[in-house]
């Protein structure tokens, strides 16, 4: 069969989860090297990809074959959402979700999900992935490059932020992530190599909720655990109710300038009166200066008072 034809022939699983399960055992119990010796520390492309997976069961289930959407391309392997995923809810609580069809991000929020792919990793391939990109053209986010270690075994974790204000759905059958394989310098298990090994637990890390759990964990160890939302939602409530309280100073402003003016005015009425008062107290006798200082200034009561109220109605 020709490349042409091979790549326009249906999807067909070569390699399933139970197959790998038992390949990657005996490669790792046993200790054996490198079955590729020759194939150079490097990214690996396609024929690579699919000779190390075959070999040595690095990770299930494994597709080949497709056409346009075949999972296999020239230099990576695709990903898919598994059928666990989990979410804070308002509470505070996390929530897990199975997935039957598709997967349900709400607009700002950050939901948990699993990739569809099992991984036991030989100790000379690291894996790297990245969210594909036409997702991240519709306003996911998942962050760039994360890498998985040599001997890694069990389940991705993939934290999806959906930075839009409307939710997304993602189904079963569509791709999410795309995987890199890399050929490390070790070129087989070694005992003696002065680096960490990934597992703490031998049989490897096949639930997604231990990651979520001690992600949220404080850095002290202590205390409650923080659930990891999306700030989004609460900074736009936040930003709506300033701009709320910002429209409702500036109308409370506006009344005070005009009620300022007023009361300015009668200020100005009051002084121009005073003036008036020192000069009649220079020119006209005495009681007739008191009798019109006292119908002045009674006039000047009623005029204030009804200022004043115009104020108080203006700032109702």
């Amino acid at each position: 069969m020709t490349g042409t034809e091979s790549s326009n022939a249906p999807e067909r699983e070569v390699l399933t989860r139970d197959e790998a399960r038992r390949l990657a055992k005996e490669h790792r119990d046993a200790g054996q090297p490198d079955p590729f010796p020759k194939v150079p520390p490097s990214l690996l492309s396609a024929e690579h990809i699919k000779d190390y997976v075959l070999k040595t069961g690095a990770i299930a289930p494994f597709y080949e074959n497709g056409g346009r959407h075949s999972r296999l391309k020239k230099a990576s392997y695709e990903g898919r959402i598994g059928k666990c995923a989990y979410v804070y809810d308002k509470q505070g609580r996390l929530d897990s979700l199975y997935i039957e069809h598709e997967l349900k991000v709400n607009a700002n929020s950050i939901v948990f999900v699993e990739c569809d792919l099992d991984f036991r990793l030989p100790d000379y391939i690291a894996l790297r992935f990245n969210l594909q990109i036409r997702h991240v053209h519709r306003g996911l986010l998942l962050g760039t490059g994360p890498l998985v270690d040599p001997g890694y075994w069990g389940k991705l974790c993939i934290p999806l932020h959906n930075l839009t204000d409307e939710d997304y759905s993602i189904s079963l059958n569509d791709g999410l992530i795309w995987v890199e394989f890399t050929k490390t310098t070790a070129g087989s298990p070694s005992v003696d190599s002065p680096g960490r090994d990934p597992l703490e637990k031998k049989e490897g890390y096949w639930d997604i909720q231990e990651f979520i759990e001690r992600a949220a964990k404080p850095r002290t160890g202590k205390g409650a655990s923080v659930p990891i939302r999306s700030s989004i939602s609460r900074v736009r409530r936040r930003a709506e109710s300033a701009a709320q309280s910002a429209r409702k100073a500036q109308r409370w402003v506006s009344r005070i300038g005009i009620g300022t003016a007023i009361v300015g005015a009668a200020t100005v009425v009051a002084l121009v009166f005073a003036l008036i008062v020192i000069i009649q107290t220079t020119y006209t006798p005495l009681n007739e200066r008191i009798d019109d200082l006292i119908e002045d200034n009674e006039e000047l009561r009623r005029k204030i008072v009804s200022l004043e109220q115009i104020v108080v109605n203006l700032n109702k």
